[in-house]
C-alpha cells in the first residue's frame, strides 16, 4: 500500500484556534503528527532542508541551541519562518494504519473531536490538517510553548477540562499523556516504553500500533515479538538504503588482475578483495547522503518514493550512525592499501558527490561523469593490486560505459510523461540524439576489441588469439540486444542494474572468461 494517500482537497476549512477556549465534550481523541501520523519528523527535516539550500544556517542553528534557553521552540518557529522551508503536505510519508483508525473513529464516533496535537510548529500542523481535513482542532508550538509531553497535556486539559481523552503517540514524552489517558494507543513501541505503560494504571486501555501489523491489544509477550520483527525490517531497509545489490558493479575492481592473466597471484587477489570492499562502502555512502539530499523529489517519483529515508520506513536520524560505521569500516581498511588507490579513491568520491549535488543536472556533462564512474573503478583496480590497465582497455571502457549511460538517459527521456525530464535538463525531442550518440558509442568499443586483437604485443600474450574473434561476435550480439530491448521499454531504468540480474548477460560475461582461457 502506498505511503501517500490519495486525499482530495475540499472547500471546507479545518477548525484551527489558538485562543485557549473551554469546551465540555464527554470525549476527545488526540493524535501526535511526528512519527505518529507520519512516519517522519518534520523539525528534523526542517533542518535537513534549511541547510541544504543554505549550508551557512547551520550556524545559525547551532547559535539558537546553544545561546537561547528555549532553544528547541525557538529553533523550530526559526525553521517555520525560513522560507527554504516548505512541505509538499500530500507527499509527506502518511502512515496509512493511523489514516484509517482516524477515519474509523470520526465513523463510529462523529461527535467526538479529533484533535491534531504536535510539537511541530503551528504553520505546518495546519499545513497537514488541511490537506487531510479530518481533524476538528489543531493544536501546536507556538513561540510561547514547546508542545510536547507535560506542555501538550496541559493545553489539551484547559481546551478539554471536564474531557477524558484517547492519545495516539509514539515517544517517550507521550508517557505524561498515556498516563491521564482513557485509551493508549502506541505506535511502534520499544520494550522500554513498554514496560513503562505496563506500569501505568491496570484500567488504562492499550492498543500498539505496528507498522507491519495491524492493532494489538496489551498482549506484553506478543508485542515483545513484534519489537524483534520490526528491529529486522530495519535492518532490511539499511540494506536497502546502502545499496548492497550495487557492490556488484564493483567487480570491475577484478577485470584488471583477470586480463593480465594473474590468476594464481594470492596477493593481488587480497589486495583486489579488499580494494572491491573499500569501493562498496564508499559508494554506499554516496547513496546515503543522495538519499538524504534527494528526500523530496524521490517522493515525487513514482519508482523512488519507497526508498528508506523518502518514505519514512527508515528515521532521518539513522544517516548519523549509518554514516558513522561505513566511515569507520572505511578508514580501518584504507591503510592496507597504496597510496595511488586511495588517490584515485578520493578522486571518485569527489566526483560522485559533486554529481549528486549539482552536476546531474547539466546537459551531456552527466553522462560522461556517469561513464567515467566506471572507468574509474577499472583503473582503481589496477592501482590497488600493482596490474598496468592498457590503454586499449581504458579506451575501450569509456566507449562502452558512454553508450551505456547514453541508454539510461534514452530510456527515461523516451518513457517518461513529461516534455522534460525532472532534474535532468533533456528534452523529449533529444531522444534521437541520445540515441545515434549511445548507439555509436556502444559499436565503436567494439571496433576497439577488434583493434586489440590485431595488435602485435597483444597478439604476443596468448598461445590462440584466434579465437578473441569469438569476443567480437558476443559483444555484437549483446550490444544489439540491449538497444533493442531499452527502446522497447523492456529495460525501465539503470541499463547496468538490469544486466546483473539479466540471466543471458550473465552466460556472456562467462563465454568472455572462458574464451580468455582458451586463447591463453
Amino acid at each position: 500500500m502506498s505511503v501517500f494517500p490519495t486525499i482530495p482537497q475540499t472547500t471546507s476549512v479545518t477548525s484551527v484556534t489558538d485562543a485557549i477556549t473551554p469546551r465540555t465534550v464527554d470525549e476527545i481523541f488526540v493524535v501526535d503528527l511526528d512519527n505518529t501520523l507520519i512516519k517522519t519528523d518534520l523539525s528534523i527535516e526542517g533542518i535537513l532542508k534549511c541547510i541544504k539550500a543554505n549550508p551557512f544556517e547551520i550556524f545559525n542553528i547551532i547559535k539558537i541551541l546553544l545561546k537561547d534557553p528555549k532553544h528547541l521552540q525557538t529553533l523550530k518557529i526559526y525553521l517555520a519562518n525560513n522560507k527554504n522551508v516548505e512541505f509538499n503536505y500530500p507527499h509527506l510519508p502518511y502512515r496509512q494504519s493511523i489514516l484509517k483508525l482516524i477515519e474509523k473513529q470520526r465513523k463510529e464516533n462523529p461527535n467526538v473531536p479529533v484533535v491534531l496535537a504536535s510539537g511541530s510548529p503551528k504553520k505546518w500542523v495546519e499545513g497537514v490538517a488541511k490537506y487531510l481535513n479530518l481533524f476538528d482542532m489543531v493544536l501546536a508550538t507556538s513561540a510561547d510553548v514547546n508542545l510536547i509531553g507535560k506542555n501538550k497535556l496541559k493545553l489539551i486539559n484547559k481546551h478539554f477540562p471536564h474531557s477524558q481523552f484517547s492519545y495516539v503517540g509514539d515517544s517517550l514524552t507521550d508517557i505524561h499523556l498515556w498516563k491521564e489517558s482513557k485509551k493508549a494507543i502506541v505506535v511502534n513501541p520499544g520494550p522500554f516504553i513498554q514496560r513503562k505503560l505496563s506500569n501505568l494504571s491496570p484500567d488504562l486501555s492499550v492498543k500498539f500500533i505496528f507498522d507491519f501489523d495491524s492493532c494489538v491489544n496489551n498482549n506484553w509477550t506478543l508485542s515483545k515479538l513484534k519489537f524483534t520483527l520490526k528491529l529486522k525490517l530495519k535492518l532490511k531497509e539499511i540494506i536497502k538504503l546502502i545499496r548492497v545489490h550495487q557492490w556488484s558493479k564493483n567487480l570491475l575492481l577484478f577485470v584488471p588482475m583477470i586480463l593480465a592473466h594473474s590468476f594464481t597471484d594470492s596477493t593481488k587477489w587480497i589486495a583486489a578483495f579488499m580494494a572491491f570492499f573499500i569501493f562498496s562502502l564508499s559508494s554506499s555512502c554516496v547513496y546515503v547522503i543522495n538519499d538524504l539530499l534527494d528526500i523530496d523529489s524521490d517522493r515525487h517519483r513514482v519508482d523512488r518514493r519507497s526508498r528508506p529515508f523518502a518514505s519514512g520506513n527508515l528515521p532521518i536520524i539513522w544517516f548519523f550512525p549509518i554514516i558513522i560505521c561505513l566511515s569507520a569500516l572505511i578508514l580501518f581498511l584504507l591503510p592496507k592499501t597504496n597510496i595511488t588507490f586511495a588517490n584515485t579513491l578520493l578522486i571518485y568520491l569527489l566526483l560522485t558527490f559533486a554529481y549528486s549535488l549539482k552536476l546531474k543536472r547539466y546537459l551531456i556533462l552527466d553522462v560522461v561523469l556517469l561513464s567515467s564512474f566506471y572507468t574509474l573503478r577499472l583503473y582503481a583496480g589496477g592501482e590497488a593490486t600493482s596490474t598496468s590497465v592498457s590503454e586499449w582497455f581504458l579506451t575501450f571502457s569509456i566507449f562502452f560505459f558512454f553508450g551505456l549511460s547514453m541508454l539510461k538517459r534514452f530510456i527515461e527521456v523516451k518513457f517518461t510523461a513529461e516534455e522534460i525530464v525532472a532534474g535532468r535538463g533533456y528534452h523529449q525531442q533529444d531522444q534521437i540524439i541520445l540515441l545515434i550518440s549511445g548507439v555509436v558509442s556502444s559499436f565503436l568499443s567494439i571496433v576497439v576489441i577488434t583493434l586489440y586483437i590485431h595488435n602485435k604485443t597483444v597478439l604476443a600474450m596468448y598461445k590462440h588469439p584466434g579465437y578473441l574473434w569469438f569476443w567480437v561476435i558476443l559483444f555484437l550480439y549483446w550490444t544489439n540486444r540491449i538497444w533493442l530491448l531499452g527502446n522497447r521499454g523492456v529495460i525501465k531504468s539503470d541499463p547496468v542494474a538490469w544486466v546483473l540480474k539479466d540471466k543471458l548477460s550473465w552466460v556472456i560475461i562467462c563465454l568472455i572468461l572462458i574464451i580468455l582461457i582458451l586463447a591463453l
